[in-house]
């Protein structure tokens, strides 16, 4: 059964819905409604969320207890009626990781066992198994929770990485391409819901290193301030409807992980943290999702 969703506003019905409001299952666990119906999901948000960052896990370092990480990680996937278990998958997705991990039996035997889950590192990860639960643990990068269809009609749910060297990499046009020739799924089908994560406003670069900044355009911009401003929120829009998807679900630049740790609501920015020279408070938001 799913859980009572709250605060449920009006059917999307736009190609693409910005929303200013942030909308919340339950405090500190917000939900998209457009694919609700298709996938239980919810990612952490809101005024004193706590600190889901894997504890003592690979790449995740942070002063709390792994025990504490791990009770709350497990009240919040209880919140969704997502229990903890041995089909819970955590990803853990360096900024440049180009993998796609497609979850099967074979591929599931591969994972290292946590304490929080199984473990993979990857770009993308897809799965059309029900009793599978992704997980991840973003700082400032949104992630993209997809709901697709195979051409056998078959449901699938992907999340995938939109760090600003993804989007270099045009690292969705690879997805997207995986999808339609490997699942034969049809983009006009396709929906995709983008968590928050940092604004034009604070993610800011000393020079334009991207590699192909030609393809930015007018989504980096030098401003008065001597940095170059990258808007991956607008550009991550631009490559879906490139890839001719049209039905996205996303929250404006007004919810940042950056402003969120300025106001010390969250810690789970890590430029904030590396801008003010403690990595060691770093937290993380949490994200989880699961098909209906």
């Amino acid at each position: 059964m799913n859980p009572e969703y709250v605060n449920y506003q009006k059917e999307i019905n736009t190609p693409a819905k910005i929303r200013d409001q942030i909308l919340f299952l339950r405090p500190n666990i917000a939900f998209f409604p457009s694919i609700n119906q298709e996938i239980t999901h919810g990612f952490a948000w809101g005024k004193n969320t706590p600190n889901y960052s894997y504890a003592k896990e690979p790449g995740f370092p942070n002063q709390e207890a792994i025990d504490n990480v791990k009770n709350r990680v497990s009240v919040f996937l209880d919140n969704l009626n997502l229990a903890l278990n041995d089909k819970t998958i955590i990803i853990q997705s360096p900024v440049t990781d180009q993998t796609i991990f497609e979850i099967n039996q074979h591929n599931l035997k591969k994972l290292t066992k946590t304490d929080h889950g199984l473990l993979t590192q990857a770009g993308a990860i897809i799965t059309t198994q029900k009793d599978i639960t992704l997980t991840v643990p973003p700082g400032d990068c949104r992630w993209g929770i997809v709901s697709s269809k195979t051409s056998e009609d078959k449901p699938m749910l992907s999340l995938i990485h939109h760090s600003r060297e993804h989007l270099d990499n045009h690292f969705i046009t690879k997805f997207i391409n995986h999808l339609k020739l490997n699942y034969g799924c049809n983009p006009n089908d396709i929906k995709v819901a983008l968590t928050p994560g940092i604004s034009q406003k604070y993610h800011k670069l000393s020079f334009n290193g991207l590699k192909n900044s030609a393809d930015w355009g007018s989504f980096v911009k030098l401003e008065s301030d001597g940095f170059y401003h990258v808007d991956t929120l607008n550009y991550t829009i631009d490559q879906y409807h490139q890839n001719n998807i049209h039905q996205i679900e996303t929250y404006s630049d007004l919810f940042c992980t950056y402003d969120s740790a300025l106001k010390n609501d969250f810690i789970a920015s890590h430029r904030f943290c590396m801008d003010i020279g403690k990595p060691e408070i770093e937290g993380r938001i949490l994200i989880a999702a699961k098909l209906n």
